[in-house]
């Protein structure tokens, strides 16, 4: 679901992977409402859920998450907040945001995960 009325905006996206790698079956939800300051300022928030069925069924793969270890659970949670400057409408925006997320669930010595991520970055499409 992509929606948007006036202001405001929202992205609903859900999934499911079957026994992904025999490492059990991957449920996903990610709620994504946004808010237009201004024509070039958008305030974006985004909730994440992954439930797999089997203990350590996720891994950590995001890039910056990665960078401090590779970590297992069966539980996702993440939450952002961030805003976003469009410099060239989506074909070239300025974005800042910050997300907390928890990785819970699963055994073993790389279980779980909870760690704070800061995102700056410029994003370019042509």
């Amino acid at each position: 679901l992509d929606y948007q009325k006036g202001k405001y905006g929202l992205v609903t996206q859900v999934g499911y992977g079957d026994g992904i790698s025999g490492k059990g079956d991957l449920y996903q939800l990610m709620i994504m409402p946004t808010y237009q300051i201004t024509d070039k300022l958008e305030l974006i928030t985004r909730y994440q859920l992954g439930l797999c069925s089997e203990d350590n069924g996720i891994t950590t793969k995001n890039r910056q998450e990665k960078t401090v270890g590779a970590f297992t659970g069966d539980t996702y949670n993440a939450a952002y907040v961030g805003l976003n400057y469009y410099v060239y409408g989506q074909k070239l925006k300025l974005m800042l945001g910050e997300q907390y997320a928890n990785l819970g669930g699963g055994t073993g010595p790389n279980a779980g995960y909870s760690g704070w991520t800061t995102l700056v970055g410029l994003r370019m499409f042509w």
